[in-house]
């Protein structure tokens, strides 16, 4: 070995040293020395690049693998270190190419093909990450994390059963696997078998006390399986661990909306909108809750609030709407239901799903809108009628005055001739003047009784209203890992 060499060989083996004590400055230093006096020292810049990126300076440890790669073409172990700065900064298509590179290398290397299929997995191509993790699986049977992968992307594809399998495998080579138990706990989840999903989260807090997204979760399926009080004390230990947690105080306070502590619902939904101004679900709740309170304007605020971020959500105008129903402010109640009404309309299937809207709500709605069109029209026909029985009056007035001035006149003047017509046509007024007030009362009390009737109609409805309050809307935003 000539002295160069052994000089490059002496920086070296002190840099790896240094390197393993993680003293990654003297380390780098160490390397650039041996790399000073051997410029093809290929190993020196795959380990000084390895720091780099361990530093997050990925472009430097880039530059490092490129320079090892054209010293040595088929240096397996920097295509691998390259792809994966690569995948840092995010440049997918040049990690699949470094991959790709590194397995015509070494195809039997289990971890390349699990690297890429994470790639894949970034890309949303899942069925080329589910063929990269069964060929890294094919070499190593026991690579728990090429399993637990494949299983992440069943999942997105929505295989749950393969990927419940998978989890499952997970376990069986590590027990202690615990994000292994919280995935297969949030697939149990997307297939409804909540009893299954709540044992997988109670495993993961077993094993990392700490997991503050197995809490979370957990509390999800407690709410699923009606344990209120359960899922408000595990939406309590995610708010401990992680104050500003905002989907905890937000589903939290749905769970209390559930038990009718509406105050408790209402301080739930408040730090929500404190912890995050933009989370439109929170104004949307909190208005139901300050509804159930009978805190009206505080809803209408609310619910004005999530219509303004919101302005195609038929739910925040129908809200709207039987609030002002309830306040009897008609006009209003109708607008917002109309428009909750328009708006369904173009809503597909699918939306009406999201949105968690039933043909029960829409039909509800309708209803109402029936219901105020025909107090509408009825209140027309009695202000006409009312027009009508004020002429009337009016007439029956003047007939009156007409009367006294013929009385006056037979008073002046009993011995004229005059004296008899003047007294027939008084008789003839009397007697027509009595018909109309006959009419008249009739038709007023007739009137008066629609009026009576038309209150009842109404304070009827309001008791309806409170018997049968059909929309009642869950806005949980559980956000499964």
């Amino acid at each position: 070995m000539s002295q160069q060499n052994y000089d490059s060989e002496f920086y070296f083996d002190k840099a790896l040293g240094l390197q393993n004590l993680q003293f990654y400055n003297e380390a780098i230093d160490g390397y650039t020395r041996a790399i000073s006096i051997n410029q093809r020292y290929a190993d020196a810049y795959v380990n000084r690049g390895s720091i780099y990126q361990q530093m997050k300076k990925y472009n430097e440890a880039i530059e490092d693998y490129s320079n090892a790669i054209e010293i040595d073409s088929q240096y397996g172990d920097a295509y691998i270190n390259r792809g994966s700065a690569y995948y840092q900064l995010k440049k997918y298509d040049e990690a699949i190419q470094d991959y790709t590179s590194a397995i015509k290398i070494r195809p039997y290397y289990s971890v390349t093909y699990s690297n890429r299929g994470v790639v894949y997995k970034e890309l949303q191509k899942y069925n080329q990450a589910i063929q990269d993790y069964t060929n890294a699986i094919k070499i190593d049977q026991q690579d728990a994390d090429a399993y637990y992968n494949r299983g992440n992307a069943y999942q997105q594809l929505q295989k749950y059963n393969e990927a419940i399998n998978d989890y499952t495998k997970v376990i069986e080579i590590d027990p202690q696997y615990a994000d292994a138990y919280i995935n297969r706990g949030n697939t149990y989840q997307q297939l409804q078998n909540y009893t299954q999903a709540l044992q997988d989260y109670t495993k993961t807090i077993d094993i990392d006390p700490s997991y503050v997204d197995a809490y979370y979760n957990r509390g999800h399926a407690q709410y699923k399986l009606q344990k209120y009080n359960e899922a408000i004390k595990d939406y309590t230990n995610v708010i401990e661990i992680d104050p500003q947690y905002a989907d905890a105080y937000i589903n939290r306070g749905n769970t209390y909306q559930q038990l009718q502590n509406y105050t408790e619902a209402v301080q739930d939904y408040t730090k929500t909108i404190e912890i995050d101004p933009s989370y439109v679900d929170a104004y949307y709740n909190r208005g139901q809750a300050q509804y159930k309170l009978q805190k009206y304007n505080e809803a209408i605020q609310d619910f004005l609030i999530t219509i303004q971020n919101k302005p195609n959500d038929p739910l925040s105008h129908s809200q709207l709407g039987f609030i002002y129903y309830t306040l009897k402010q008609f006009p209003e109640s109708q607008e917002y239901l109309q428009k909750a009404q328009d708006l369904s309309k173009n809503l597909t299937s699918i939306d009406l799903q999201r949105l968690n809207i039933h043909q029960g709500d829409l039909k509800y709605i309708t209803e109402k809108i029936n219901i105020l069109n025909e107090i509408d029209q009825e209140l027309q026909k009695i202000k006409e009628e009312v027009i009508t029985l004020q002429e009337a009056q009016n007439y029956i007035q003047k007939i009156d005055s007409y009367e006294v001035k013929i009385q006056t006149a037979l008073r002046q003047d009993q011995n004229s001739d005059n004296h008899l017509d003047q007294k027939q046509t008084l008789e003839m007024f009397q007697a027509l003047k009595q018909q109309m007030l006959e009419e008249f009362k009739q038709q007023k009390q007739e009137t008066d009784n629609k009026l009576i009737q038309q209150n009842q109609d109404i304070q009827q409805i309001k008791q309806q209203e409170i018997l049968n309050q059909v929309v009642e809307n869950e806005a949980c935003t559980c956000q499964l890992l």
